[in-house]
């Protein structure tokens, strides 16, 4: 099948049936907490915004977890996601990004967790297929990585299908921000951005120098 011709729709529904065989094979699927692949649905040649993997499962979490459906992730929009509207100016500006509904959002290993260590490698291995369809279709201008810390970004750089070209220290006083610039399988444009909330105290200059880093 060539899903890269797929419509929307068709191609939404192959990528669902593609992780729920994905996941039957799994690890994770000891926990029951199933998936997601995407947090928005899914809009060819639009940039997208990444994360490591859906959360979910802890002690304190109530949800009950069910596999994704086509009608649940139709239903679903950027502006859902407080982290989206906090990061849509500096999309505007630097991406010259015109609405917040031009957003793609994913992560990516699609299997939820109540931790990241929580995935074995055989559970990335069998997710790493999933986001290159994905990213495959979309054809985004651009990926960005939702996060500067120093955890998310050791097992970034780890990902198999990740290259780092360049990176850049910022520094804020005592405190030093390191921003990457990469290609996802030695094709797609790759840049870390710090999370709206990012833990350490960035302050709105450095987010500023670090976007401008990426797209001036």
């Amino acid at each position: 099948m060539n899903y890269e011709e797929l419509s929307q729709e068709e191609f939404t529904a192959f990528l669902l049936r593609e992780t729920k065989i994905a996941y039957e094979q799994s690890d994770i699927k000891t926990k029951s907490l199933y998936y997601s692949v995407a947090g928005t649905p899914i809009i060819k040649n639009k940039g997208v915004l990444i994360g490591l993997n859906w959360g979910g499962g802890g002690k304190n979490d109530m949800n009950n977890y069910i596999p994704q459906d086509l009608n649940k992730l139709k239903q679903s929009q950027p502006k859902d996601y407080r982290f989206i509207h906090s990061l849509f100016p500096f999309l505007q500006e630097y991406t010259k990004l015109n609405s917040i509904l031009d957003i793609n959002y994913s992560n990516l290993c699609f299997f939820r967790s109540p931790k990241v260590s929580d995935l074995s490698l055989w559970d990335w291995k069998l997710s790493s297929k999933l986001f290159e369809y994905y990213i495959n279709y979309i054809q985004p201008p651009w990926i960005l990585f939702t996060s500067l810390g120093r955890k998310p970004i050791s097992i970034l750089l780890n990902h198999n299908d990740i290259e780092i070209k360049v990176q850049k220290d910022f520094k804020q006083g005592n405190k030093v921000f390191t921003a990457h610039k990469g290609l996802y399988r030695h094709q797609f444009k790759l840049l870390t951005v710090p999370y709206p909330y990012q833990a350490g105290g960035i302050s709105e200059i450095t987010r500023c120098r670090i976007w401008k880093w990426h797209f001036i």
